[in-house]
């Protein structure tokens, strides 16, 4: 994957996997994508915040049983105090590309924050596919 981006999966998910996709985009023909996985996350680390900081995410995404989300740590440890901001996606175009908007407030004591991708699918590996993926600092 290319930086800054990273991927998690359990040791059981050993098919599963996470690359850059030169065949399919939003708009384009590139995006992340991850296939072969019932549970597994893309994963955009965003460090180097402070507590009160506001920041737009926004991105689109394609494929089912999607969940993204920020959460919210410490550069040393994930802080399970803090409840995690999850992402509405719009309405699928005719390409089945949705797209999510959210403003997020960083709490105190927080320096880092994640932006989560995750396929949890029991049943099925689905291929999932993120892209135009943009955080901006407003204030």
């Amino acid at each position: 994957l290319p930086s800054p981006y990273g991927f998690w999966k359990p040791k059981s998910e050993t098919k599963a996997e996470c690359f850059l996709d030169e065949t399919t985009g939003h708009g384009d023909k590139s995006s992340i994508s991850m296939r072969n996985a019932k549970l597994g996350t893309i994963i955009l680390d965003i460090p180097n915040v402070k507590g009160g900081d506001t920041y737009a995410v926004m991105f689109a995404a394609k494929g089912k049983s999607l969940d993204a989300r920020v959460n919210w740590h410490t550069k040393t440890w994930w802080n399970r105090s803090q409840d995690d901001v999850g992402f509405v996606l719009g309405e699928p175009d005719a390409d089945g590309w949705r797209t999510a908007c959210s403003m997020v407030i960083v709490p105190e004591g927080v320096d880092v924050f994640s932006v989560l991708f995750t396929v949890k699918d029991k049943k099925n590996r689905p291929q999932i596919w993120v892209d135009d993926i943009h955080v901006v600092k407003l204030w």
